[in-house]
C-alpha cells in the first residue's frame, strides 16, 4: 500500500482529529474469519476532523469490481456512518446512506437506505443471495429503507427489517413458464374440457413452449420482516399477459402467492372462438381473468388454479344467460298478445 500525506496532522484536546489527505493505492481489509471484505482499493481521501471524503475510488468488495467510488463518511462512537456513498458496480450505479455500528455483547447493527439503477440482479444474487441466482434476472431498480441487527454469530439477513420499492425490467424467470402451467391445468369446466388445445393459433405457440417466463416488468413495493419479503401490489407485464399477485418469498426460498393471470383481449377473443363459455371468465377490461395460487419452495413450485371458483363462475353466467333468454322469450309472448288484441280489437270495431 503506497501511502502519500498532504498538510499535517493535528494533535487536538479529546484525541485525535486528522486533518489532511491521503493517496490510497492497493489497500486490502478482510475479515480473519469470513475472509470477506475489500481489496485492491485505490481513492483519495480527504480527512476533515472527524469526517473524511472519498473521491475517484476503484476496487473490490466481497469479489464485486467497483468503480467511480465517492462518498462521505463520519466515525461514531462504535462505528461510521456513509453519506451520499455511491459506486458502479455489476453493469449499474449504487448511491446509499447508512451507518454500521458495533454494540455491547458483539451485536453489529447496520442501517441502510440505498437506491440502485439498472443492476444486473442476476450477478448480484450470485453474489450476495446465491440461493436465488439461478431463478430471476434481469436489470434491478430499488430504492428502500433497511435496518438489522447480527448477534451471536447470526446473519444479519435473519434480521433484517425495512421497506422499499422494486422494479426489475427485461427480465425472465428461469426454467419456469408460469402461464403454460397455469393455463394449461384449466380442464373439466363446463363447456371447457381442456382451455388450451392444439387448435389454438399458431402465434401462440411459442409463447408455450418457452422455457422461461419473459417479462418487460416485474414491480412492487415491499417490506422486509422475519426473513421474507412480503409485497400487496406485485405486477408482472408482458405483451401478451400480466399477473398482479400479494404474498411473500422467504431468504429459504420458500413462497406463497396469491395471484391472477389476465390474458391479453386479443388472446381472449381467439380462445373464445374456440370456448364460447370463456366469455364468463372475462373482466371488464376484455382479458380472460385467472386466479391461482403459488407456493412451495424454488425451484419446486407450482400454480394452482382456482378451477372450483372459475367452475362456479361459468355457471353463474350461464345460469344469467338463461335467465336473460326466458325473460326475452316472455317479453316476445306479450308483445304477440297485445298484438293480437289490438287486432282482434279493430276487427270487432270495424266488423270484420
Amino acid at each position: 500500500m503506497n501511502l502519500s500525506l498532504n498538510k499535517n496532522l493535528a494533535l487536538l484536546e479529546g484525541g485525535f482529529e486528522i486533518r489532511g489527505a491521503l493517496t490510497i493505492d492497493g489497500l486490502q481489509a478482510k475479515d480473519k474469519k469470513s475472509a470477506r471484505g475489500i481489496e485492491k482499493v485505490t481513492a483519495r481521501v480527504t480527512f476533515q476532523g472527524k469526517e473524511a471524503r472519498i473521491e475517484k475510488g476503484e476496487g473490490t468488495w466481497d469479489g464485486i469490481p467497483l468503480a467511480n467510488l465517492n462518498g462521505n463518511l463520519a466515525r461514531l462512537a462504535n462505528g461510521f456512518s456513509f453519506k451520499n456513498l455511491s459506486f458502479q458496480a455489476l453493469g449499474g450505479t449504487l448511491r446509499a446512506n447508512g451507518a454500521w455500528e458495533s454494540r455491547s455483547g458483539g451485536s453489529q447493527r447496520l442501517t441502510l437506505e440505498p437506491t440502485i439503477e439498472a443492476m444486473d440482479l442476476k450477478a448480484l444474487l450470485s453474489q450476495k443471495f446465491p440461493n436465488f441466482k439461478d431463478q430471476i434476472e434481469g436489470q434491478l431498480n430499488v430504492k428502500a429503507r433497511l435496518w438489522g441487527e447480527s448477534k451471536n454469530g447470526a446473519a444479519l439477513q435473519d434480521s433484517l427489517q425495512g421497506e422499499g420499492t422494486a422494479q426489475v425490467r427485461g427480465g425472465s424467470l428461469k426454467n419456469f413458464n408460469l402461464v403454460e402451467r397455469v393455463l394449461t391445468k384449466i380442464t373439466g369446466l363446463p363447456g371447457v374440457p381442456n382451455l388450451i388445445s392444439p387448435r389454438m393459433p399458431a402465434r401462440y405457440n411459442t409463447l408455450f413452449q418457452r422455457r422461461d417466463t419473459l417479462f418487460e416488468t416485474l414491480a412492487a413495493t415491499f417490506s422486509v420482516q422475519q426473513g421474507r419479503i412480503y409485497s400487496e401490489d406485485l405486477h408482472l407485464a408482458t405483451p401478451d399477459y400480466s399477473i398482479s399477485a400479494e404474498g411473500w418469498v422467504g431468504f429459504d426460498k420458500t413462497m406463497k402467492w396469491n395471484a391472477t393471470l389476465a390474458m391479453s383481449p386479443q388472446f381472449t377473443r381467439d380462445l373464445t372462438q374456440e370456448h364460447r363459455n370463456v366469455r364468463y371468465m372475462v373482466d371488464r377490461q376484455g382479458r380472460l381473468a385467472v386466479p391461482f395460487r403459488l407456493e412451495g419452495t424454488l425451484p419446486h413450485v407450482q400454480p394452482k388454479p382456482d378451477l372450483k371458483g372459475l367452475g362456479e363462475t361459468i355457471q353463474r353466467g350461464l345460469l344469467r344467460k338463461g335467465m336473460e333468454r326466458a325473460l326475452g322469450d316472455e317479453k316476445d309472448q306479450r308483445k304477440k298478445e297485445r298484438r293480437d288484441w289490438i287486432k282482434k280489437g279493430l276487427e270487432q270495431l270495424f266488423g270484420k
